[in-house]
């Protein structure tokens, strides 16, 4: 049937496409006609994959969905060939050889390069893998808000039922999980003959390998899985014992009623015990995680520390240089006071130095002179020594007048001929 209200293409029932579902000539002969075909039926390809959440296609299925009306996708077989040739669809036997290593892959195609019979073998479409591994790590990530603190791990069975939404056939749910692998988003390991799947830690940079922690935490959750469904059916059987218990005594059958209590108590005690065990479980859980969570900040710190000694290697900072530079700038700072004090100094002549003992002496002298003049009632002017008893009185008699021009002129010349000769005995 053919599909028409959700098209595989967003031209799909214009008139100008109708082209498109004609025979298309070799690339040789009309090349732009040729990319434009291939371009077409491969975007309906893809949207196809999208719409049927599966990455296998089968060119009869593709034939009959890809009808209009009465038009027929005749150029459907070269496009397919074309994109096997482009690396676009695989098959499941290329597939597995390249699981298996790059050379396996290449010689084979180097030995038998070319294309399967696209109408008759059904083929893989790589493109659609990559989408499909895209939403399921996103949806695990969704998931994982109802796990424990290990929500990484998770077995291959459940998460296939869990994404049937997502993923609609089982060989494209191992080739995204495989896809994943390769990509070294997931591990895989087994526990008791199960596939377990673990999911890179998305802190992590590098894909985390499976171990046997991670089998444990695996094995316990699986445990706690099963008591809580026999949690669960105890509590049902409690509550029919209780309603038998009721119907009992409502018949005055007092004898059923106690038998029937006495079952329910010993259900409940069940009940503890399983409950006991759940919570020692969920206590085993945490531990676990806190060991990894405790474990990952030791890796910080150490991945921090040497980090941080090739910080100051590359910076040339240790110890030693620390002091030696500290050593050096000090040395600098006296060297440079010292030339302060130099230059604050300033220059003197040789012949205008004079001798510090040359000024003690005449200091001395000096002294000396002054102690002696004390002594002898003398005064010293210059290098004299004067007695100051032979000099005469100090004047009694009063100024004159500023009026009296005659007075002041006797007066000055008085005082001129006392300092002569005063300078006269000196």
């Amino acid at each position: 049937m053919a599909l028409t209200s959700s098209p595989y293409h967003p031209d799909w029932n214009k008139n100008e496409t109708r082209g498109m579902f004609a025979y298309m000539k070799p690339r040789h002969v009309d090349p732009l006609q040729f990319d434009k075909k291939v371009a077409f039926w491969s975007q309906c390809i893809s949207r196809f994959c999208e719409t049927s959440k599966s990455c296998v296609i089968d060119f009869t299925e593709l034939r009959q969905r890809f009808r209009r009306e009465d038009l027929i996708a005749a150029p459907l077989e070269s496009v397919m060939i074309e994109m096997y040739k482009k690396g676009d669809l695989q098959t499941e036997e290329d597939l597995l050889k390249k699981s298996q290593g790059w050379v396996s892959w290449v010689s084979s195609l180097v030995t038998g390069g070319n294309a399967p019979d696209v109408k008759t073998q059904s083929l893989i479409h790589l493109p659609t893998i990559a989408k499909l591994a895209v939403q399921l790590r996103n949806y695990h990530k969704e998931l994982a808000e109802e796990y424990d603190d290990t929500p990484e791990i998770i077995s291959y069975r459940e998460l296939r039922n869990k994404t049937q939404h997502i993923i609609k056939d089982e060989l494209s749910f191992d080739l995204v999980i495989n896809h994943l692998k390769k990509c070294g988003d997931m591990s895989e390991g087994n526990s008791k003959g199960e596939r377990i799947l673990k999911f890179k830690d998305q802190q992590s940079r590098s894909p985390g390998k499976f171990t046997a922690a991670d089998a444990s935490v695996h094995d316990i959750r699986s445990a706690m899985r099963n008591l809580e469904t026999e949690i669960r059916r105890l509590e049902e059987k409690e509550k029919q014992l209780k309603e038998s218990a009721k119907q009992a005594l409502q018949s005055k059958n007092r004898m059923k009623a106690k038998n029937i209590i006495l079952k329910k108590k010993l259900i409940e005690k069940e009940m503890e015990k399983k409950d006991g065990q759940y919570q020692q479980l969920l206590n085993m859980l945490t531990k676990i995680s806190e060991t990894r969570q405790t474990a990952e900040v030791l890796d910080a710190y150490r991945l921090g520390n040497q980090a941080f000694k090739d910080a100051l290697g590359r910076q040339g900072l240790s110890v030693d240089t620390i002091d030696k530079t500290i050593d050096s700038i000090h040395e600098t700072m006296d060297d440079f006071k010292e030339i302060n004090e130099a230059i604050s100094t300033g220059f003197v002549p040789a012949e205008q130095r004079i001798n510090d003992a040359e000024l003690e002496d005449e200091l001395n002298e000096m002294l000396e002179a002054d102690q002696i003049a004390d002594r002898n009632n003398s005064v010293k002017i210059n290098k004299n020594i004067i007695n100051i008893s032979s000099l005469p009185e100090v004047p009694t008699f009063g100024l004159p007048s500023t009026s009296n021009a005659s007075s002041l002129d006797s007066l000055s010349e008085s005082l001129e001929y006392r300092m002569k000769r005063l300078r006269e005995q000196a």
